[in-house]
């Protein structure tokens, strides 16, 4: 599918689910105020949203792969680390992109993230296997979102459970997570930001210009 086809494919598929995600998150401050002093507030509304965002990033990621790399293999094994390598390689900006947030808050949902091919130390040769570069990891919202997903009632001291990982910061921060993934790809499909899909959206998130 050429650019220009796809991306209609991905502002049907992808943009106005993103949106509809962002228009629900807004909704939630009539009860809970966006502030530093909530940012651990936890809630069932934000248990869904974080959910949905992480969820919605490991859809948005495979598809992004497929497309800059057509023989990219989509099944069952497919994870964060494989759609990733390939994602950070069309785009090596993502690592230092800045989100603001309401806009007052920046944020860089994907520092220090960055994969590599596992190099055999004896003979020098590259394998298929992939590991964190030197110095980089795993984003924190991500590994708080397997936590919450697979072991939210595991006992974590202080009669608390994971779900109190289900929080504020962590719906903010895995919801730029997903506006900068999908707003770089849909620059990439020739969306600019004066274009009407791509503003229309909530008064949320925004790419800092720097």
């Amino acid at each position: 599918m050429e650019a220009t086809e796809y991306r209609w494919y991905f502002l049907d598929n992808y943009w106005k689910y993103f949106l509809q995600l962002e228009s629900e998150f807004a909704n939630t401050e009539k009860y809970v105020t966006f502030s530093p002093h909530n940012k651990k507030s936890s809630s069932l509304e934000y248990l869904l949203l974080f959910q949905a965002a992480c969820s919605e990033i490991d859809t948005v990621g495979k598809a992004i792969a497929k497309f800059k790399n057509p023989s990219f293999q989509i099944n069952a094994y497919t994870n964060l680390k494989k759609w990733g390598y390939e994602v950070q390689k069309a785009y090596p900006q993502l690592e230092n992109v800045k989100v603001i947030f309401d806009d007052r808050s920046y944020l860089e949902p994907w520092k220090n993230w960055k994969y590599q091919h596992k190099v055999n130390l004896k003979t020098g040769a590259q394998s298929k296997d992939l590991l964190l570069c030197p110095g980089k990891q795993t984003p924190e919202w991500w590994l708080n979102y397997n936590k919450v997903k697979h072991a939210r009632a595991f006992d974590i001291g202080g009669s608390n459970t994971n779900f109190i990982l289900a929080n504020q910061i962590n719906v903010i921060t895995s919801m730029a997570a997903l506006y900068s993934l999908e707003v770089l790809f849909l620059r990439d499909l020739g969306v600019s930001g004066k274009d009407r899909l791509i503003t229309r959206r909530g008064e949320l998130f925004s790419l800092s210009p720097n």
